[in-house]
């Protein structure tokens, strides 16, 4: 091979390696900028967020509804909906009383708890598990029957998000079904099902001992 092909193969690579790199460049610069708009738009929203959620306002009153048409606008965009939502599920984990009430109200208004049900039917365990986990912490028992059918799916993560949904919608009869249908195939831990067991609070005569039967099949760890 000529000098002169040489040459141009390695001003190629050359070009070739400097093009990678100014992708790279430019995918960090554009990482760092949606880091920066989700950081101010969550900041906005927790603005407008805490003086609402700390009032005891019913869900049909005129200062709800005209606050709620204010957050519309403030979260019209997909991002901002998301970062809403985002917030909504803190508030309600890590709230009190009143800031966890209100904040369900907010997120009914904007029908984040629905779109959970819908999420639920989908076929990545992974979506499901995250949708079954929002369904339970807005304590949206009309998603009961999606996540009993998710079941079906062969997923530890699934599995333990639906328990842990229905522990907390203490849903005995849901439970029980649960049970019933994970009945050989559970894909959970010891500390998995422990967790699942202090979160319940519902009437279920020996719930313990079903999930210690339970927990004779096959496991994979997974957790919260």
């Amino acid at each position: 091979m000529s000098l002169r092909a040489l040459l141009v193969i390695a001003l190629a690579l050359v070009g070739v390696n400097l093009l990678i790199f100014l992708a790279v460049i430019l995918l960090l610069a554009a990482r760092r900028g949606e880091a920066k708009k989700r950081e101010r738009l969550r900041r906005d929203l927790l603005n407008f967020l805490e003086p609402l959620l700390s009032r005891s306002v019913d869900f049909f009153d005129q200062t709800f509804v005209t606050s709620m048409l204010v957050l519309g606008r403030e979260a019209r965009t997909r991002q901002a909906s998301q970062v809403l939502e985002d917030l909504l599920l803190e508030y309600i984990k890590n709230g009190n009383e009143q800031t966890r009430r209100m904040a369900r109200n907010v997120a009914y208004h904007f029908g984040f708890p629905e779109a959970c049900a819908d999420a639920i039917n989908g076929l990545r365990p992974d979506s499901v598990a995250l949708a079954c986990r929002k369904a339970g912490v807005y304590q949206f028992s009309d998603a009961v029957p999606d996540m009993l059918k998710a079941l079906r799916l062969p997923s530890g993560d699934v599995q333990f998000q639906v328990l842990m949904a229905l522990s907390r919608l203490a849903d005995a009869r849901a439970m029980a079904a649960a049970l019933d249908l994970l009945d050989g195939r559970l894909f959970l831990n010891q500390q998995a099902l422990a967790e699942i067991r202090g979160q319940f609070t519902g009437e279920l005569p020996q719930l313990g001992d079903r999930i210690d039967r339970l927990s004779l099949g096959p496991r994979v760890v997974t957790g919260s």
